[in-house]
């Protein structure tokens, strides 16, 4: 009985590990300033004009 249980432990852990490691660079992938004003814009946070004056601001923050 309790060899069933020490196998089921350890499959249960080999599952929790090699299924975190198939997702671990999309979870850990940092968000750019424009990926956050993107959300922003697609929730109705800010309106066109702003959204466009911020991304225009993002890719060229000096107005060179």
């Amino acid at each position: 009985m309790m060899f069933i249980g020490v196998v089921l432990l350890i499959l249960i852990l080999y599952i929790g590990f090699h299924g975190s490691s198939n997702h671990s660079d999309s979870f850990h992938k940092k968000r750019t300033s424009e990926d956050i004003l993107n959300e922003r814009y697609a929730n109705g946070e800010i309106d066109d004009d702003t959204y466009l004056r911020m991304k225009k601001n993002i890719r060229n923050p000096r107005g060179d």
